[in-house]
């Protein structure tokens, strides 16, 4: 009975190629009681990340198998060497398995089957470099918003030249000495060239400070970018505590404004401010100051203009400056000026840092108010209107209206006036424009003109109360603010209806029972029980539809509601009072219809072409609810299918 037992791995602890060559030796002794009675194993080689054999970190990269038996207490030595993955890099360790595959009996002896390298075995393509930031340094007072000089070296504590011949080292600030809490970005700078073991290179940078720190800080260099194995860790370096002055800051106040006491809208004023640097430091660089409009009673802020000041201001000095800005049109009341200088501090665009409470004072509202009243306008109104009292419908009618000018300036230009033809006098989409009309002449204050309008068409439908409605200036091509809602007059005006025809649908013949797919002669009578002989919208309109419906029941047909529409049949020709005519129309079932209790319907002038009054001694009985219900008739029918009963 045999076990195994490691006396030795060896290996090499560095391997630099790729793909990477390893060469492997172990011995493999028996320290059981016998050969045993098997005399074939196999050896497996591992590499692995961790301490621990078979776990799921682990390479095999190679099995060897061994044939004949070993006595107790022999040995065999056995050599390797295999080929890693291409790219194959890492810091591994090794084991060996004498009998990976537990094909030896060894009577519960397995567990020193593991042989272990005593050392790592390091694994790369080419000989790394370690490049390390040996020192960081600067020069100069460290304040805040100040520039501050920077110098750092870099050497390579590797084994190899970098594999790259350009890297970027980047700077920045922070609150912790491991680089961690950063306040700023403070830049880069590029290293060109490869890099030999031992040999260094010193970069430096002027950076700025940020505004408005104080305490102390740390500033860090990250170099990198070649090939560093495992060491890409120790690529950080900082500088001792920096202690970090917190510098004097400009504070920047308007002081004063001035503005006129009246002003009309959309004219041109002067505003005068005065700013004074309030602050212990010059203000430098470039600012902006912003003029804004304030109504007195809330409202909106209108901005009027943005100004760039790019000349300085000492401590306790102050500049003043006065602009032309444009008020905005259509606008009354008490108005206020807002100045606020160095306006984008804290966003984008040009800007003075000012520290803690000198951010707070830039905006002043002006003590003073102007009043800005509107400019004269004309106002155009519709006078009289003059209408006939009575109107027949499907005739036409005339307009005669006037337009004044009842504002302190004249309405000059040309505009159109416009009428439209209303069922309750309120302007509104459904209305319909049935004329248009250019002024008459220019309008002083208190003028008029006097427009004729052409005929108006009533259409036949209307019935009842009308209405002309006149709009002045119906494009609103003439400014009249604030007075623009008041160019509409409405008249009344009654339409005398005239009487229409009444089509009633009787007499409905078809056959009792139908068999789906059967062709089936359907008769019917319409006749003209109205006020007047048929037509339509146009009196040459003397043609309409007749259809013919399977339907579910008695009411007025439809699709939606499942019938089934058969056929259609024209008839041409009018109808005068009291006439009617006999129509005939072959259809047929369709085969798909299921069997069951249906009615053949007719429905005469389907689509509306007659124009109709519907009187009450025509209702049909079966929809008396519906409109135009005596258009439609229907007799009941049963129809066989082959399909199961509805």
């Amino acid at each position: 009975m045999p076990t195994s037992r490691f006396q030795g791995v060896t290996a090499p602890d560095r391997v630099i190629d790729d793909p990477a060559p390893i060469d492997v030796s172990w011995t493999v002794i028996n320290q059981g009681t016998g050969a045993g009675i098997t005399s074939s194993w196999t050896d497996r080689v591992v590499l692995s990340q961790d301490d621990t054999y078979g776990n799921g970190d682990d390479i095999v990269v190679g099995e060897f198998r061994h044939n004949g038996g070993i006595e107790a207490g022999a040995s065999y030595i056995r050599s390797e060497r295999f080929l890693l993955p291409p790219a194959t890099t890492g810091r591994y360790k090794l084991f060996v398995v004498s009998d990976a595959k537990s094909e030896v009996f060894e009577n519960g002896a397995e567990g020193n089957n593991i042989g272990r390298l005593a050392h790592g075995v390091d694994v790369m393509t080419v000989a790394y470099a370690d490049l390390q930031v040996a020192s960081v340094t600067t020069t100069g007072t460290a304040a805040s918003g100040r520039p501050l000089h920077v110098s750092w070296d870099v050497v390579n504590n590797g084994i190899g030249l970098t594999n790259t011949a350009e890297w970027s080292d980047q700077v920045w600030l922070s609150r912790n000495p491991d680089g961690s809490n950063v306040v700023a970005q403070l830049g880069t700078a590029s290293h060109i060239g490869q890099l030999a073991v031992g040999d260094r290179y010193t970069r430096s940078i002027d950076v700025t400070l940020p505004e408005g720190i104080e305490g102390n800080f740390y500033i860090n260099v990250r170099t990198g970018g070649p090939f560093e194995f495992i060491f890409t860790n120790n690529n950080v370096g900082s500088t001792v505590s920096i202690p970090v002055e917190l510098s004097k800051s400009p504070d920047l106040k308007v002081e004063t404004i001035t503005l006129p006491t009246t002003a009309q809208e959309g004219a041109v004023i002067d505003v005068s401010w005065s700013v004074v640097n309030q602050g212990e430091a010059r203000a430098t660089g470039i600012w902006v100051d912003i003029v804004q409009l304030i109504a007195v009673n809330g409202g909106g802020v209108v901005t009027l203009g943005s100004f760039t000041y790019d000349r300085g201001l000492d401590s306790g000095i102050r500049y003043t400056r006065t602009e032309q800005v444009r008020l905005p049109s259509k606008i009354e009341g008490l108005y206020r000026i807002r100045v606020i200088t160095n306006a984008n501090l804290g966003g984008g665009g040009a800007q003075v840092y000012e520290y803690g409470d000198a951010r707070n004072n830039n905006a002043l509202m002006s003590a003073d108010t102007a009043q800005i009243s509107l400019n004269d306008r004309p106002d155009l109104r519709i006078g009289t209107i003059t209408v006939p009292d009575h109107v027949t419908s499907g005739t036409s009618t005339s307009i005669r209206y006037t337009v004044v000018n009842q504002g302190p300036t004249a309405a000059s230009g040309r505009w159109t006036d416009k009428v439209y033809l209303s069922l309750d006098g309120n302007l509104s989409g459904d209305d319909v424009l049935v004329g248009q009309f250019s002024n008459g002449a220019a309008l002083a204050p208190t003028e008029s003109y006097s427009t004729e309008g052409t005929a108006i068409n009533i259409p036949i439908r209307y019935r009842g109360d009308a209405y002309l409605i006149v709009v002045a200036d119906g494009n609103n091509n003439i400014d009249e603010y604030p007075s623009e809602g008041n160019n509409v007059k409405a008249a009344h005006f009654y339409v005398d209806p005239v009487p229409f025809s009444d089509l009633v649908t009787s007499d409905i013949v078809a056959p009792a029972q139908a068999v789906h797919g059967a062709s089936i002669e359907v008769r019917y009578k319409v006749a003209n029980l109205g006020s007047n002989t048929t037509r339509g919208e146009a009196a040459a309109v003397n043609s309409w539809t007749d259809t013919i419906w399977l339907a579910r029941d008695k009411r007025r047909p439809g699709a939606y509601k499942g019938d089934i529409l058969l056929g259609s049949v024209t008839h041409t020709g009018n109808l005068a009072v009291g006439e009617d005519y006999l129509g005939t129309a072959n259809v047929s079932i369709p085969d798909n219809v299921m069997s069951g209790n249906y009615f053949i319907t007719v429905w005469s002038d389907t689509y509306n072409a007659i124009l109709e009054d519907t009187l009450a001694a025509n209702t049909n009985p079966d929809d008396p609810s519906d409109s135009d219900n005596n258009n439609f008739k229907a007799r009941a029918s049963r129809c066989w299918a082959s399909r199961r009963p509805i």
